[in-house]
């Protein structure tokens, strides 16, 4: 569920790498559900609405590249978020074979920078969504 208020940050951008495509949007002001809870239905995340400064970007692999291991993956974002204070908050598998976890880490500024990310097709696909936004601006979203 996103939900973004005001001009984006930047244009949506596609670039072609050799064997990567990738879309970016950013706004100023959005807000999005993390799945921390789980899902209630496809792409109906139960869990918390964090809002402030919004990206989403979805990297998508050609055909003809090799498949991450998505385990490995993740086991890196960990380590990268618990570098920093952070940790890993859900992680789940959906109906569908895709793998999610959401993260949250503490920033300098005293925010704090959530990010939900999803491997879907064996790894051919990863989604992040990351607000970065003051820590009490949340709430509990549950979509029936």
């Amino acid at each position: 569920m996103v939900r973004a208020r005001g001009p984006p940050a930047r244009e949506p951008a596609q670039v072609d790498a050799e064997h990567v495509r990738d879309t970016a949007v950013a706004a100023e002001r959005g807000e999005y559900t993390f799945a921390t809870r789980g899902f209630n239905g496809p792409y109906r995340p139960l869990g918390e609405t964090r809002a402030g400064r919004y990206w989403h970007v979805v990297y998508l692999l050609d055909d003809d590249t090799g498949r991450p291991d998505v385990d490995r993956l993740i086991e890196n974002y960990d380590r990268a978020f618990h570098r920093v204070g952070g940790g890993l908050v859900a992680r789940h598998r959906t109906d569908g074979g895709a793998v999610l976890a959401v993260y949250r880490a503490p920033r300098p500024d005293s925010s704090e920078r959530w990010m939900q990310i999803a491997f879907r097709n064996e790894g051919a696909r990863m989604e992040m969504n990351v607000v970065d936004g003051d820590r009490s601006e949340r709430r509990e979203r549950v979509v029936e």
